[in-house]
């Protein structure tokens, strides 16, 4: 009986380690990488633009500049004009009383204070705009100190 009672004991405690014996996890990873969109651009040309005086009405010859994307994603680019400063001047589409025009050449466009289309699917590691502005400057003006307009070029990630 004795010996019974240790062949069975023996059999407890082997099976009883075997099932808390506890089994080694297999494992899988994976990697996820992400880069987050950078929208950037350039311009290049002549910044600031000095015209100088003018007279009333008179047109500026074509100005060249380009813009470049410089980010890391396909971008649009928007161009808009803004009002003198710090006179009362504003942008419009022909030259006025305290009216001004900025001209885009190509397409042909006057420039208001809301963004015009000036290139669509820009690529970034080759993708650049040439673009022309002329300045017509206002039929008569309230204001005969020097002006500052800014334009503006603003770089939108392109929707597939």
């Amino acid at each position: 009986m004795k010996k019974l009672f240790v062949v069975l004991t023996a059999l407890v405690l082997i099976v009883g380690f075997g099932i808390m014996r506890a089994e080694a996890a297999d494992t899988a990873e994976i990697t996820v990488t992400v880069t987050l969109q950078n929208l950037a651009v350039t311009i290049t040309g002549d910044d600031p633009w000095v015209l100088g005086t003018m007279t009333a009405g008179q047109e500026s010859s074509a100005q060249a500049y380009t813009a470049t994307n410089t980010g890391n994603v396909n971008e649009d680019f928007g161009i808009k004009v803004g009002n003198s400063s710090p006179g009362t001047w504003l942008p419009g589409g022909s030259s006025a009383a305290n009216q001004f025009i900025m001209a885009l050449d190509d397409p042909a466009t006057n420039l208001t204070g809301s963004n015009t289309v000036l290139a669509t699917n820009v690529d970034p590691t080759t993708g650049f705009e040439d673009y022309t502005l002329t300045f017509t400057a206002p039929s008569s003006s309230t204001s005969d100190v020097q002006q500052s307009i800014l334009v503006t070029v603003t770089a939108t990630a392109t929707t597939p």
